[in-house]
């Protein structure tokens, strides 16, 4: 989303304008990096804050999605803030590339374990809270991203009568690790999101919009060939009912469950005789 080489207070703040921009972001609560609310009216007559998010921020793409859940999890039990404030709805983990939730009442459980050393370092992998808290939060990760969608091939460079944009996604160390599984679906850079939340963040649930191309498309055989989470949901709109969007071709809007398998390729029931059977409207 956005550049690697921000600082985490700048993707903080990238993050509050572009996603956060109507609610009450300013709060600061203790070592948590980031928190969202309800605004609230001077004139309220329920002054409690009520609290949407808490999360964990990290600059760049190369922590761990679970480190981070671990880590804001520890804090607030080491902090105890949740005696001082009334819980989320939601915890959080975000970074320059990702935002990804959990809902608070899937590890609430924690907080009330009178055994729980929360001073336990989050680097401690070996620990049985570190493990304790890893099994909670991979049973529950939704990881929601808004990926760019450039991609280094055209319909010249396919056909053999053009060239690829220079180091547009080939140059990535995801496509060069993946490059051999997905084949030349990795030239974009969504289906290397993808892959690497599949392979790398397993069990997740994975929210997104994007082309058909997944289900449908010649150059992602590869990709559908080891992407086998199910969907879950879809539904399809044309792409010109965004701003600034003219083009006539469909947008799908999908839920993947990366824990569940089944045997068909698109991870569809019944694969779609045409794109209405996914689920929505399009006027192709």
């Amino acid at each position: 989303m956005y550049p690697l080489t921000d600082k985490e207070g700048t993707v903080i703040n990238n993050i509050r304008e572009d996603f956060f921009a109507d609610y009450d972001c300013r709060k600061l609560i203790g070592n948590i990096d980031f928190s969202v609310a309800i605004r609230k009216d001077r004139r309220d007559l329920f002054p409690e804050v009520e609290y949407l998010l808490w999360a964990e921020a990290k600059a760049g793409n190369r922590h761990s999605i679970y480190d981070s859940f671990i880590q804001l999890i520890l804090t607030i039990g080491r902090e105890r803030t949740i005696d001082k404030l009334l819980p989320p709805k939601f915890l959080g983990a975000l970074d320059a590339e990702k935002i990804a939730f959990i809902p608070y009442s899937a590890v609430m459980e924690v907080f009330s374990q009178n055994d729980f050393n929360w001073n336990v370092a989050p680097t401690d992998h070996e620990s049985k809270q570190f493990k304790q808290l890893k099994e909670l939060v991979r049973r529950r990760l939704v990881i929601y991203i808004n990926p760019p969608y450039k991609e280094a091939t055209n319909a010249r460079t396919i056909t053999g009568t053009g060239n690829n944009q220079a180091g547009a996604t080939i140059e990535t160390a995801t496509y060069l690790k993946y490059k051999n599984v997905i084949g030349i679906a990795g030239v974009e850079l969504f289906a290397q999101f993808f892959i690497r939340i599949y392979h790398e963040i397993p069990g997740a649930v994975l929210a997104e919009f994007s082309k058909l191309k997944i289900l449908q498309a010649p150059n992602f055989s590869d990709f559908r060939s080891v992407f086998k989470a199910k969907l879950l949901k879809a539904f399809i709109v044309p792409a010109n009912t965004f701003d600034n969007v003219k083009g006539q071709f469909p947008i799908g809007f999908f839920i993947w469950d990366t824990a569940d398998k089944p045997h068909s390729e698109t991870g569809l029931t019944n694969s779609p005789s045409k794109l209405e059977d996914v689920g929505g409207v399009c006027q192709m």
